[in-house]
């Protein structure tokens, strides 16, 4: 929910774990999901967990990792029911071994992309509501 104090901002981070299309390249030339039915299937899982982790963490600015693919991320927001919600910074991998990192910033906070803390700052107070690490939902067959 968005927060409607522009002084109260809510931070998180994801790990993608390789978010490449069916058939993308990413550490080696053989495709990280196939370009089948069993690889779409996976993809289509790794989406809706990724998109239910965006709706748990509820944060005004995501940063992610280990993205491969523009459109994979925007699949994630799109199945989160988020599209309309976040602007995205985000950039496809320029080549095989290159992962980018991305920015989600909730629209109406384009603040927080020029913000930074002055010298001396401290936070006071941090909260989180998750209290686990959360995996990917299955293990990929090799």
């Amino acid at each position: 929910m968005a927060r409607a104090n522009m002084r109260d901002l809510s931070f998180a981070t994801i790990n993608l774990f390789n978010l490449q299309v069916p058939g993308g390249i990413t550490y080696s030339n053989r495709p990280h999901i196939e370009d089948d039915a069993e690889g779409r299937a996976y993809y289509q899982r790794k989406i809706k967990w990724t998109a239910a982790r965006l709706k748990e963490v509820d944060a005004e600015v995501v940063a992610f990792q280990e993205l491969w693919s523009v459109l994979a991320l925007r699949e994630c927001f799109a199945e989160a029911g988020l599209t309309n919600d976040y602007d995205l910074v985000v950039r496809d991998a320029p080549g095989r071994g290159r992962p980018q990192v991305a920015l989600a910033v909730r629209k109406g906070r384009d603040a927080v992309l020029s913000w930074s803390m002055g010298a001396g700052t401290r936070i006071s107070r941090c909260s989180s509501a998750l209290t686990r690490c959360a995996r990917p939902p299955v293990p990929r067959k090799r």
